[in-house]
């Protein structure tokens, strides 16, 4: 879609006296071409109205960007901006530039992993690109505003944001209460921040709030959205409801009573956002509520049963069914998108684990399962259901079958379940030289092609069809060979700012180039030359040693080792041995930070 004209306005704050001072406004597209400049005389808001024709439009799949930058004598300020429209509408769901989009997105907390609570960008960029290639659209801020930074990846990348002012309202305790003012204030202060930011679609006031549907509630909702619209009348603003588990609105609950509830809440919000509440969305249209919904968190492969209503009976159905069978359903948020520390719920234990990536931001089987829900291109991976297999820890709905993508079990002619996770319309399954079998995705409502197959040694491969054509495919042996090491990594020269840091994958691979993850293998790394922090984390929820460490074990065949600038310029050289592998060597060089940023 394209716009002939975009209307635009920009404004500028000045702190003291401005009297007799010009201020100059320059916009650049992102070819870098100046498609307006002027300089008015200074005021305490000062605004500029102008056009910019045939604008550019920002987009998920092409991120433009302009830049405005302001100057008033010496100093000058500068932010990027997109043109784009983001509409919610109660029939055709979300429209981003006027084109029907699903919101296939994750939740993602503050935390980095090893890195902790302080996490570098680069962090975040290998996440979201990690997240990108999973065919993840939209991220969800959960529950709270993140680093400025955080925004300026999204707008680059091509990510749309909820943007989420806190968690539990009564979390804050009596303060919640009490405070008002201050609640105001961080809500200005959110969407003051973050309004420039083309990726910020919906703000959220809150999450899961205990007197839900109460009358207190329905008071502070209108107070919050109502504000919300004042300080930003160009987005939508909700608040997420944790479905009807509460104590005055349960399974016990008349279905009617609980429907009256929803559809007052609907009246508040622009957009229903619901977690885990799939199996009402349909009862909620018959009742009359036509508002957007929005799924704003999602388990991963099971669904709560919409005959029974309660936390018991689970669906066989995929939680993405629904979103993809009606307009109005503008999409699903998956929790979490990335494994964090804290919300461990048994012991040894790190954090939570029901996501689709693990802390070091790598793939788990789960992603393969998520990109296949998510992705446009043709995906196919080949799993085996073994009870097994290592368990990651994640609690009840939030699980996952546990599985592997090998083919080495020494159990001759044991019966195996396999699993194919694909979008492909169908399949066709190979074990060594017998008959091959067509599996098809329509007859498996929770999304994964399902097949009975006797362990023998040798190869088992799968190959994905679109029509008649192959597009995909993918094999797993018995006969692994040689295992080798490969490291990856990105730049290798860092400011020596104490916060900067370099990241290697470490992989083992069998002789076919896969991953090899039956057998942990020991990893030391030493540092010669100026002081560096090595954090090493592999993402494996059971290890509860400390991520500053100089030897870790491999996870499912990898390792991420982070090296962390410290605060001398010079080169550190960073060697890796891995048990039984030659040794790696890594050059690190850390510059002044004067010499690297501006």
């Amino acid at each position: 879609m394209r716009y002939e004209e975009s209307l635009t306005e920009v404004s500028a704050e000045i702190g003291g006296d401005c009297g007799g001072r010009n201020i100059t406004l320059k916009v650049t597209a992102p070819d870098g071409s100046i498609v307006y400049e002027q300089t008015v005389p200074a005021q305490e808001v000062t605004r500029w109205n102008f056009s910019i024709k045939e604008p550019v439009l920002w987009s998920t799949d092409s991120p433009a960007l302009y830049r405005a930058k302001v100057t008033l004598g010496m100093d000058s300020v500068e932010t990027a901006f997109g043109v784009r429209s983001a509409v919610f509408d109660g029939e055709d769901g979300f429209l981003l530039n006027g084109v029907k989009t699903k919101l296939w997105g994750v939740n993602l907390h503050h935390d980095g992993g090893a890195v902790g609570a302080a996490v570098p960008r680069e962090i975040w960029e290998r996440r979201l690109r990690s997240l990108k290639k999973m065919g993840v659209n939209t991220v969800r801020c959960a529950h709270h505003p993140m680093p400025e930074y955080f925004y300026d990846i999204c707008d680059e990348m091509g990510f749309l944001c909820v943007d989420e002012l806190m968690d539990k309202w009564e979390g804050c305790g009596m303060y919640f209460d009490r405070c008002w003012s201050e609640r105001f204030a961080d809500l200005s202060a959110m969407i003051r921040r973050d309004a420039n930011h083309p990726c910020v679609i919906l703000w959220s006031v809150g999450n899961e709030v205990s007197h839900q549907f109460s009358e207190k509630f329905f008071a502070y909702l209108k107070e919050l959205t109502d504000a919300v619209r004042t300080l930003d009348p160009t987005r939508a603003v909700s608040c997420v409801l944790i479905s009807c588990v509460l104590k005055d609105y349960n399974d016990l609950t008349p279905m009617g009573v609980k429907l009256a509830a929803l559809k007052r809440y609907s009246e508040y919000v622009d957009v229903f956002c619901g977690n885990y509440m799939e199996h009402y969305y349909e009862k909620m249209r018959e009742y009359g509520i036509r508002k957007p919904v929005l799924g704003t968190e999602t388990t991963m492969l099971y669904r709560k049963d919409e005959r029974a209503l309660n936390n018991v009976q689970i669906s066989p159905e995929s939680p993405y069914e629904i979103v993809s069978k009606y307009d109005w359903v503008c999409g699903a948020i998956l929790w979490a998108g990335i494994d964090y520390i804290g919300e461990a719920h048994l012991w040894p234990h790190r954090g939570w684990t029901g996501s689709a990536l693990d802390t070091t931001g790598d793939w788990k089987l789960r992603a393969w399962y998520m990109a296949s829900r998510f992705k446009r291109e043709p995906v196919l991976k080949i799993c085996v259901y073994d009870e097994s297999e290592p368990w990651d820890g994640a609690r009840s709905m939030w699980s996952f079958p546990q599985m592997r993508s090998h083919w080495e079990y020494g159990r001759y002619d044991k019966m195996m379940h396999v699993a194919v996770l694909t979008n492909c319309e169908k399949v066709l399954l190979y074990l060594n030289d017998q008959t091959p079998r067509w599996g098809y995705l329509k007859d498996h409502p929770d999304g994964i092609i399902h097949f009975n197959v006797p362990f023998i040694p040798g190869v088992l491969r799968v190959e994905g069809y679109e029509g008649s054509t192959k597009v995909i495919e993918d094999a797993l042996y018995s006969d692994r060979g040689t295992e080798t090491v490969r490291i990856e990594t990105g730049r290798k020269e860092i400011p020596a700012d104490g916060r900067s840091v370099v990241m290697a994958d470490l992989y083992i691979e069998d002789g076919h180039g896969r991953r090899y993850m039956l057998k942990d293998r020991d990893v030391t790394v030493t540092t010669a030359g100026v002081p560096v922090t090595v954090l090493m984390d592999n993402g494996d929820p059971w290890d509860i040693q400390s991520f500053e460490r100089d030897s870790c074990p491999t996870h499912d065949g990898h390792l991420l080792i982070i090296i962390k600038a410290g605060l001398n310029p010079g080169r550190v050289t960073v060697t890796i041995e891995t048990d039984g592998m030659s040794a790696e060597t890594l050059e690190v060089d850390l510059t002044d930070p004067e010499t690297v940023y501006e």
